[in-house]
């Protein structure tokens, strides 16, 4: 199997991760459980997503980033934004309808990101066929 596949496999593979993650640790927050405190919720999704993005640099690279410089932008610039509403709604949320409105508008935000990687378009599912 050549390189390409394999960092894309792990790149896919951390995308579902970090998804599956970041849901489950919205729903705990929503219900304020205290397994949000264990070491283990707490370190797991930097190394998951720390994979997740150096494996993304290595598709670019793989890729070339300059051909693919519009998608790639659009989603550098969504990852921002997903991040930001992360943040919002797992730690820095003053109420919970704060967090609950920003952890869906990051998962939102993160379907954004999937669609302009399957689709290679910058509007990804915005963009007409």
């Amino acid at each position: 199997m050549n390189s390409f596949l394999v960092i894309r496999s792990i790149h896919i593979t951390c995308v579902a991760l970090s998804l599956g993650g970041f849901v489950t640790r919205g729903i705990l927050r929503a219900f304020n459980s205290r397994l949000l405190q264990t070491r283990f919720v707490r370190v797991i999704p930097h190394v998951i997503d720390t994979l997740l993005l150096v494996s993304g640099v290595r598709l670019a690279m793989l890729i070339g980033f300059a051909a693919n410089a519009n998608w790639l932008l659009t989603k550098l610039g969504a990852l921002l934004v997903y991040v930001v509403l992360g943040s919002v709604a797992l730690k820095h949320g003053s109420s919970r309808l704060i967090c609950v409105a920003s952890w869906l508008g990051a998962i939102v935000i993160f379907a954004f990101i999937v669609s302009v990687a399957r689709t290679h378009l910058p509007l990804g599912f915005f963009a007409r066929n």
